[in-house]
């Protein structure tokens, strides 16, 4: 640690006192604690889900044939973004999984 030499008048006698030099810097912990806050918020919210990558990652889905992870993918989309244009595209593709699990369901002729 390093440490910064102060004098002192105490008792009417100048002394020197030995205290760590970031006591002297306590705007320093401010702006750091304040910096870190940032950063927590921006990673925060940076983080959330793309509606492009759920979109494209519940079509890989869907060609895996894979329903179930694609329609909560699909419907992750339309809770989250629901006025978007993927929405609209999620809702059709929902009901094209439906068609498809009622075509597997049914019998071959």
């Amino acid at each position: 640690m390093i440490f910064r030499n102060f004098l002192i008048w105490r008792n009417n006698m100048l002394r020197l006192t030995i205290e760590p030099f970031w006591k002297d810097l306590s705007f320093l912990k401010k702006t750091l604690r304040s910096l870190l806050i940032c950063l927590l918020l921006f990673s925060v919210t940076a983080c959330g889900p793309n509606p492009q990558d759920l979109f494209e990652t519940a079509e890989f889905e869907m060609l895996q044939t894979n329903y179930p992870h694609a329609q909560k993918l699909y419907e992750e989309i339309i809770d989250k973004f629901p006025k978007s244009e993927l929405a609209k595209k999620s809702r059709l593709q929902l009901i094209e999984i439906k068609a498809r699990q009622v075509k597997l369901l049914l019998p071959n002729p």
